[in-house]
């Protein structure tokens, strides 16, 4: 796999149970990663803190980002702050209103995304690339955030009608072969692909003038006489949930007579469960976030000069 662009680490952001839990670094919380929608005045955005319900209803509602002089800081949150999805998705999702300038940080837009129409152009299915980014409680950092990147492979493509079964509920989801552990709940995991194209069987959406790598969504390629071949991506696959367990009976001594008790342990199958991109734009286009943009876009016009007027 290419390197990921590094700006993308700045994205992630480690939940606490406290504010004094997430200035000590305790191997407790989870993680999250901040997105924003355009505003529809240029050079604006709405910006959101966006990690899983399960998290927020464990009581880790205390947000450390890391700050320019290479230290952290703390968003504090109440639990109203928090929005969750009316259909049950372990989603949690809270406006930021206004971020302090020493916070260093990275948003990743609605239109990096993926959806259907990205699938189907790309080609994209089990084997492409993904990559999660989130906190690693062993090695989260004391004095600030250092994320951890987790590499791996799509493995099962989400499906509606076949939804993955999480304990006592079922969740619209991608399966994804990446060495899961606890800690990553609330990780944003992104999805890229290397494909060769012949001449006249280029995707709809290949851009034959490459764009600066840096740019998720934007592919960088090169042509050759009758290939076109390139790495595209990344884009925000969704947000990693759990890791698919295994339950194992537990035997006696003679490793063959399982417990009268009937005891079970979890074997973990490395194998993450990630909440597709557009459930969570789905929740991002709910009726009372949409009315509050629609509030700061009106706002903000108010707070824009007027344009000069020619003669």
């Amino acid at each position: 796999m290419p390197p990921i662009p590094r700006h993308l680490l700045d994205c992630s952001f480690y939940l606490y149970p406290s504010v004094k839990s997430a200035q000590d670094g305790d191997a407790s919380g989870g993680s999250g990663f901040l997105a924003h929608v355009p505003s529809e005045h240029e050079g604006f955005i709405h910006l959101y803190a966006i990690t899983n319900k399960h998290v927020v209803d464990g009581g880790c509602r205390f947000l450390r980002l890391n700050t320019n002089d290479g230290k952290l800081d703390v968003i504090s949150s109440e639990p109203d702050d928090w929005t969750t999805h009316p259909e049950g998705d372990d989603l949690a999702i809270m406006p930021i209103e206004t971020i302090d300038e020493n916070f260093k940080w990275l948003s990743v837009g609605t239109e990096n995304f993926i959806n259907q129409n990205t699938f189907d152009d790309y080609s994209i299915g089990p084997g492409d690339e993904a990559f999660l980014i989130g906190r690693l409680v062993t090695a989260a950092g004391h004095q600030r955030n250092t994320p951890v990147v987790r590499f791996g492979n799509i493995s099962m493509m989400a499906d509606p009608a076949e939804p993955v079964v999480l304990e006592a509920r079922k969740q619209e989801a991608f399966l994804v072969e990446c060495r899961s552990l606890s800690g990553f709940s609330g990780s944003p995991v992104f999805i890229r692909t290397t494909q060769t194209y012949r001449d006249g069987h280029v995707p709809k959406a290949f851009q034959p003038k490459p764009m600066p790598p840096a740019q998720p969504g934007t592919p960088t390629a090169t042509i050759t006489h009758q290939l076109v071949s390139g790495t595209f991506g990344p884009w925000l696959l969704g947000i990693d949930c759990a890791h698919v367990p295994l339950w194992k009976p537990v035997y006696e001594s003679d490793c063959k007579t399982k417990t009268p008790e009937g005891y079970r342990i979890e074997a973990n199958t490395g194998i993450a469960c990630v909440i597709p991109a557009w459930r969570i734009l789905d929740l991002l286009n709910g009726g009372e976030f949409v009315k509050a943009r629609k509030r700061d876009d009106a706002r903000t016009a108010k707070r824009k000069p007027n344009a000069a007027v020619s003669d």
